[in-house]
């Protein structure tokens, strides 16, 4: 496109315009002057979008929002459709499974319930090691300084989750053994059981997970308690079901055959229920909670902080007086206080955060509501006799729900530590039921030996709220037309 100045008009040369000065424009004084054809076509092509389209552009050129996002509604999905599928329920336990590490099904040995192949092994009594006349020796009967270290400590036998069966050679004047079980090579632990001095076999059926390394330390000790270091034994047992449980897993299976265990996609926790199945649950209940009681506070806020904001004056300072009271209530007071009027659960959770949290909404809702009613269109909707409501409805909401969806979205992960928080000290949500609070609770016991019935919760939470955040930070970016083109 070629746009040219308007040339003036030529003045004649004549002898009194050369005696005034004048004289015809030079031909050199007209300039081509060419514009960017594309910059004209952006310009005169620009569609015409509203506030929300703008916005969902915007936001959508936001990757790291739109993931977010994404990993929100996949989350959502998961947590209603898998637990659907999986042939655990979040409350089942295996009692034979306990704190098993992740797997896709284990091969486990069939046994006899009712077969007991642990016979006692027994020596001397300590009164017949302590009789001199039995050995015809004047020693002490009664060692002075720590005995000795049981001999050739064994494993008996295949160790099994149902027992692993220890025995050691006899030592002589001693008042009886002590066994200890650790997970680590270096600690002792914690002793389990004491025996006579004429027991040389111990049988442990108490607590046995299936591929975890134990330790057992065999130690003499005299009359004072005294012993000296102990020797130990590396033991890691087997899978070993009973028949009946076996049955409910194959009915094929017969004593001394092998089958399959169901796959424990995150394990099972200290009681034998599968984790997966646990943190999708509480993964419901998190998320419940995590989303309605933002609703509903951000809810009341709106209506309350509406109210206030445009009345003003009196009834807005008699309001906002009341909601800055409601603010400084402790929340574990608020808490406590509902559970002993409603009791624990999910309804007592949401109401409590409810009754903490909406105050808060309702002053960012009421400062955008005291902004947007000195605008022009407010003013022209008054004059017209519109009343209140449709005042409230088609001119101030529509113009506050971009803050409204920003508090929204950045209120959730809040919610979601809430409930998390107030269930890991005991005053959210009770066992058997699971929410991430609860599973975390039950991995943090754990947590040295067992870490990952903790570190998947966690990383779920963190995950979860670090999402949320992100999301409202886009959303924020997005529904702000000053922050158009800003990087």
């Amino acid at each position: 496109m070629i746009e040219t100045q308007k040339p003036q008009t030529a003045v004649p040369e004549t002898a009194a315009a050369k005696a005034q000065g004048l004289s015809a424009p030079s031909p050199n004084l007209f300039v081509k002057k060419v514009k960017a054809p594309d910059h004209v076509d952006e310009i005169v092509r620009r569609p015409s979008i509203s506030y929300w389209q703008d916005a969902r552009m915007r936001l959508w050129k936001n990757k790291v929002a739109v993931a977010s996002a994404c990993y929100i509604m996949l989350l959502g999905v998961v947590a209603v459709v898998v637990p659907e599928i999986i042939p655990y329920t979040y409350d089942e336990q295996e009692i034979w499974n306990k704190h098993s590490l992740p797997t896709l099904g284990d091969e486990a040995l069939v046994i006899d319930p009712d077969a007991n192949p642990y016979e006692p092994v027994f020596g001397k009594s300590s009164e017949e090691q302590s009789d001199p006349s039995l050995d015809g020796s004047m020693e002490a009967t009664t060692a002075v300084e720590p005995p000795a270290a049981p001999q050739n400590v064994r494993v008996v036998g295949d160790a099994l989750t149902t027992g692993v069966v220890l025995q050691w050679d006899e030592v002589p004047g001693i008042e009886g053994y002590r066994i200890y079980r650790s997970i680590a090579a270096d600690t002792l632990g914690v002793p389990v059981e004491d025996l006579p001095a004429d027991r040389l076999s111990y049988l442990d059926n108490q607590s046995l997970a299936k591929g975890q390394e134990y330790h057992y330390f065999v130690a003499a000790f005299n009359a004072f308690g005294e012993s000296a270091d102990p020797l130990h034994v590396v033991v890691t047992p087997k899978l070993a079901l009973p028949l009946d449980v076996a049955l409910s897993l194959d009915p094929n299976a017969k004593v001394g055959s092998h089958v399959l265990t169901k796959p424990h996609y995150l394990g099972t926790d200290y009681m034998g229920r599968d984790m997966l199945a646990r943190v999708l649950a509480g993964a419901r209940i998190s998320l419940f909670i995590g989303i309605s009681a933002p609703l509903l506070y951000i809810l009341i806020g709106i209506i309350y902080g509406c109210i206030a904001g445009y009345f003003g004056g009196f009834v807005d300072n008699a309001m906002m007086r009341v909601a800055d009271v409601v603010s400084t209530v402790p929340e574990l007071l608020v808490v406590i206080l509902l559970q002993v009027v409603l009791g624990s659960g999910v309804t007592t959770l949401v109401i409590a955060i409810c009754a903490i949290s909406w105050a808060r909404s309702a002053n960012q809702v009421r400062g955008e509501v005291l902004r947007l009613r000195e605008q022009e269109f407010v003013h022209a909707a008054k004059v017209l006799g519109t009343g209140f409501g449709k005042i409230v409805s088609r001119h101030l909401l529509p113009n506050v729900m971009g803050t409204v969806l920003v508090l929204l979205t950045l209120s959730v992960p809040s919610a979601i530590f809430t409930e998390a928080f107030l269930s890991f000290i005991g005053l959210g949500v009770q066992p058997p039921m699971a929410s991430w609070g609860v599973v975390t609770k039950e991995g943090a016991r754990v947590f040295l030996t067992y870490p990952h019935e903790l570190l998947v919760p966690a990383l779920l939470i963190r995950g979860t709220m670090l999402a949320f955040n992100l999301l409202g930070d886009g959303l924020r970016d997005a529904l702000d037309p000053k922050l158009r083109g800003a990087k």
